[in-house]
């Protein structure tokens, strides 16, 4: 269907019809499918949404300390654990609010990167 002025709100059901319902139901069934077999459904009524979000998604907030970032970060392009300007970087990740965690994480790699609920390590 071609777009026009006189379609867009038509248009627009469509394809927020098509994203969120009919295009990926059958990937909804499957995951659903898949997840009941490992973890029935019926036993998530113990946990509240945001606790179901949490053991799914990870943290999306990064929390990390001084030592994971030395533990888990490998400089490159010249660059080690000892320059000035590696640890003047760790020093001004660790004081990062949570916010500003996130948006560094979205910056640096696109997308939020969730954190498993046991963090980094």
């Amino acid at each position: 269907m071609p777009l026009t002025t006189r379609n867009m709100e038509e248009f627009s059901d469509l394809t927020r019809s098509f994203c969120l319902d009919t295009g990926i139901r059958k990937q909804m069934e499957s995951f659903k499918a898949g997840f009941t077999e490992v973890f029935p459904l019926s036993h998530l009524k113990m946990f509240t949404p945001q606790e179901v979000r949490l053991l799914l998604c990870g943290e999306m907030s990064p929390d990390w300390s001084r030592q994971d970032l030395m533990d888990f970060t490998e400089p490159k392009f010249g660059y080690t654990k000892e320059s000035a300007g590696f640890l003047d970087l760790v020093e001004v990740l660790v004081e990062m609010s949570p916010g500003e965690r996130k948006n560094f994480s979205t910056v640096r790699h696109g997308d939020v990167v969730p954190l498993p609920p046991w963090g980094a390590s």
